[in-house]
């Protein structure tokens, strides 16, 4: 499917085209060439696996195969896998004593919302264009205003693990009421700084330009 991409990174088949002289092809094995390097920074990750794998097995690299390879990123986001079995025990947010831990911050939008582990969306598959074009299209509801730090947080603790399950359920693409969703794919979303527009936890930040944001 048409994918969304940030303006300096390279589409799937634009990336195939420029490396064609590689033997690159639309294959599994390409895509994640691509997902490594033009969506995760992570050129280098595809050959690092593979050399991960030659320890394990006690081979040399270019024993294991692309083949090999792919198969152990499949393996590893079903259930399982290590990938699955880690973001089992993940939380979005934890509270230590009166500390709250994010990855990211916590702003006057994202403060008591819960989005939808169903019907937030990454992107438009059929389209590649972005679903969320503001916060009030974020898929959600707001906890009641005298709600505290604790509920809100088990409430998005609770979204990511219903939003695993869902994933877990449904892996792959199917067609509902005209629209193209998949499991899990609330949990991409909420990682999404296009897709969240601000309104989450894990992408924001008290930094812009350098400069430290006020939040009372």
């Amino acid at each position: 499917p048409p994918i969304p991409c940030v303006g300096n990174k390279l589409k799937p088949l634009h990336f195939i085209k420029e490396n064609a002289h590689k033997g690159y092809e639309n294959d599994k094995i390409t895509r994640l060439k691509w997902m490594l390097k033009e969506t995760l920074g992570s050129p280098d990750t595809f050959e690092f696996r593979r050399e991960e794998l030659a320890i394990l097995s006690g081979r040399n690299d270019d024993e294991i195969s692309d083949e090999e390879v792919i198969a152990s990123f499949l393996e590893s986001v079903q259930e399982g896998g290590f990938v699955v079995e880690y973001l089992k025990l993940a939380q979005i947010g934890v509270i230590l004593h009166d500390t709250l831990f994010v990855h990211g911050g916590v702003n006057v939008e994202s403060c008591g919302f819960v989005p939808d582990y169903k019907k937030f969306r990454y992107f438009d598959r059929a389209t590649g264009d972005v679903v969320v074009k503001s916060v009030d299209d974020i898929p959600g509801f707001l906890l009641p205003e005298n709600h505290t730090v604790e509920d809100w947080i088990n409430h998005l603790n609770a979204f990511a693990d219903d939003a695993l399950n869902h994933y877990l359920q449904s892996p792959f693409w199917q067609e509902k009421d005209g629209i193209w969703i998949r499991g899990g794919e609330a949990l991409m979303a909420y990682q999404s700084t296009p897709a969240t527009q601000g309104r989450g936890v894990i992408v924001p930040t008290f930094v812009d330009g350098g400069k430290v944001s006020k939040f009372s």
